[in-house]
């Protein structure tokens, strides 16, 4: 017999562990000030994090930075379309010249997010993102409607592949990496699978469908 307390959502423990982050919060906003500008070790973590988001710091965030400002400056042009796969991002900001290790880096820019909306526009990015958008949407709802143990972490794992993905576009060039395909489209048919058997996304009945009458 299957014991029906595994069948009860987890809400103590998810309360704990909401509750135990808040409280720590001053705590690692107080660690992360005092070793903002140390060299220490202990303060290792916090380096890292000063690398990625201060260009004075490191060499190779001036240069996402300046890129960025560039993919922003394209897309300017053409907002509605873009410039069109296949066409490099204008250079309103002089780059390193990396051509000698990566021949491509004027038409695969790290940052695959700001890419997409320089080279396709509104319209090509928005029918680019819909389906992993509507999948997170997917996964999300049948998270608040599942009851079994077993969907909940399928829905959980959705969401974090969306997650991972999103992240991953932004920060690096992960519109194109194969990996990317494996992680999304397991995770978009997962989404739709469990819209459908937890009635998050509800499915007309065949006796409900209109029949077209014969001329």
């Amino acid at each position: 017999m299957r014991d029906p307390a595994l069948d009860e959502p987890p809400e103590s423990l998810t309360r704990t562990l909401v509750r135990g982050v808040v409280y720590l919060l001053p705590v690692i906003v107080l660690y992360c000030v005092a070793g903002w500008n140390s060299g220490s070790k202990i303060f290792a973590p916090v380096k890292t994090i000063h690398s990625m988001t201060d260009s004075n710091v490191d060499r190779s965030t001036l240069y996402r930075d300046i890129e960025n400002y560039n993919l922003v400056y394209t897309f300017q042009s053409n907002t509605i379309l873009g410039t069109g796969l296949g066409h490099p991002f204008e250079l309103a900001v002089a780059l390193d010249d990396i051509s000698g290790g990566f021949k491509e880096w004027r038409y695969l820019p790290h940052n695959s997010i700001l890419g997409l909306w320089a080279f396709t526009g509104m319209l090509g990015f928005t029918g680019i993102f819909w389906a992993p958008v509507c999948g997170l949407l997917l996964a999300a709802r049948s998270y608040r409607m599942t009851r079994s143990p077993e969907e909940r972490i399928a829905a959980s794992v959705a969401m974090g592949s969306f997650a991972v993905y999103f992240l991953h576009c932004w920060g690096d060039i992960g519109f194109t990496e194969q990996k990317s395909i494996f992680l999304v489209g397991p995770a978009i048919a997962i989404a739709g699978q469990l819209a459908i058997t937890s009635g998050a996304w509800r499915v007309r009945s065949a006796g409900n469908v209109p029949v077209q009458q014969a001329a």
